[in-house]
């Protein structure tokens, strides 16, 4: 890596630039000084310049961590399909608006999401990392498939799964 061989080389300097500073002050005190403090001035100005690097290199990581969740988030509000997030006990914390077309423009925040599907434990499902299974929503039918996400913790509060449902309506009039 660059930058690391930038920063051995540096210390080397350094390193270098302290010993012929003691070395200096064993012949000639004065000089011995003056080169001992420029290397200390120089050591300063280096560590200076590394927090700053660090500082411009932390915010760097978190503006590209903020648009990669905003990417993340937009994709799933503008999802061309309908999306959940709900909580492993059944319990709908969010959904886009084609997911509140599918279900009659109802609200659906905190329902639990076994009495919206005709097909009943689908908490069941969630039992598994991936799932999906086939359903009537009014006139329409769909193909609905999802994963588990886990938080930082493994309780129960923490796990969420992602519901997304395509619209298999037209294929299933074809058969």
């Amino acid at each position: 890596n660059r930058s690391s061989d930038n920063f051995i080389s540096l210390l080397l300097c350094l390193t270098v630039m302290y010993i012929l500073a003691v070395i200096t002050l064993l012949f000639n005190v004065p000089w011995g000084i003056t080169q001992l403090l420029c290397a200390i001035i120089l050591t300063v100005l280096c560590v200076m310049i590394v927090k700053q690097n660090h500082g411009h290199f932390k915010n760097y990581i978190n503006n590209i961590t903020f648009h990669a969740d905003t990417a993340t988030r937009e994709s799933m509000i503008y999802a061309p399909m309908p999306v959940a997030v709900v909580k492993k006990d059944g319990m709908v914390l969010w959904y886009n608006e084609r997911f509140d077309n599918a279900f009659g423009d109802k609200d659906l925040f905190g329902m639990h999401i076994d009495e919206m599907f005709d097909k009943k434990d689908i908490t069941k499902c969630f039992e598994s990392e991936t799932f999906s299974f086939e359903t009537q929503i009014g006139e329409k039918s769909y193909f609905v498939t999802g994963n588990g996400i886990r938080a930082e913790k493994k309780d129960t509060e923490s796990s969420f799964v992602v519901m997304y449902m395509f619209d298999t309506t037209e294929k299933s009039e074809l058969f």
